[in-house]
C-alpha cells in the first residue's frame, strides 16, 4: 500500500535528519532539513486525513481515491 511506502521513507528521511515521527516537531525538522517541504507536509496531513475517514466509512468515494492515490504517488517521488 502507498501509504505504507510513505511511512518507511519517511522515517527512513527522519532518522537521517536525526530525529523520527516520535516527536511532535517532526514537521519542522522535516522541513529545516529538507526531508519535505511545507506543501509536502501539508499533503501528507491531507492523506493521512483521507486514509483515516476512509478507515471509518461504510462507503468509498472512488473519487477521493483516485486523489489519494495521485498526491501519495506525488508525496513519494520526493521522500526518494
Amino acid at each position: 500500500m502507498l501509504w505504507n511506502r510513505i511511512e518507511e521513507s519517511l522515517t527512513q528521511g527522519l532518522k537521517v535528519a536525526g530525529t523520527d515521527r516520535g516527536h511532535t516537531y517532526w514537521p519542522e525538522v522535516a522541513i529545516q532539513s529538507g526531508v519535505l517541504s511545507r506543501e509536502e507536509i501539508t499533503n501528507i496531513t491531507e492523506l493521512r486525513m483521507i486514509r483515516n475517514k476512509s478507515v471509518h466509512s461504510s462507503t468509498i468515494d472512488h473519487k477521493q481515491v483516485e486523489h489519494a492515490v495521485n498526491l501519495a504517488e506525488q508525496v513519494l517521488s520526493k521522500l526518494k
